[in-house]
């Protein structure tokens, strides 16, 4: 991390440099703190690891599961449980199914359920995710356009 100083953060951001340490300071020092990365990171080839770094950093600060931090709901909970539980009894993250990982499995799982789209009928993603799991492949597609839009193929 010693080359990703505020100087060099501040050569691709157009943020003074003095800024960046002053806003790391507060942050580092408000309790709870909380990082709302919001809904656009997505469109970003750096998303993930946008994602990765919040995380860290709600971490450090002791922002997860915290009032005024990051709260997780049961649901979630429970899935990290069961998933830990497999793990810890010698099953491999790889051979896990996509849609048990907690904060995966729930963001996909609208994507392969025909009943949470306009018109109830079966989407193009879904058909594909049965062809695959058939396969034994992984059956993660987003729905095109037309299926958001609620149009039948």
């Amino acid at each position: 991390m010693a080359p990703y100083t505020p100087e060099w953060a501040a050569s691709i951001t157009e943020i003074a440099a003095d800024r960046i340490r002053t806003i790391a300071e507060e942050f580092g020092q408000a309790r709870p703190a909380l990082i709302e990365p919001g809904w656009h990171d997505g469109r970003y080839a750096n998303s993930m690891m946008l994602r990765r770094s919040t995380a860290i950093l709600q971490t450090l600060v002791g922002g997860i599961d915290t009032p005024g931090g990051w709260i997780e709901g049961g649901s979630y909970h429970q899935a990290m449980a069961e998933m830990m539980d497999y793990l810890d009894h010698g099953g491999d993250l790889a051979k896990y199914p996509p849609m048990g990982i907690p904060g995966i499995g729930s963001v996909l799982s609208i994507f392969s359920d025909p009943k949470a789209w306009p018109g109830g009928f079966p989407q193009m993603a879904t058909a594909w995710s049965a062809k695959e799991v058939v396969k034994g492949g992984c059956p993660w597609l987003f729905p095109s356009l037309r299926t958001l839009a609620g149009m039948k193929p």
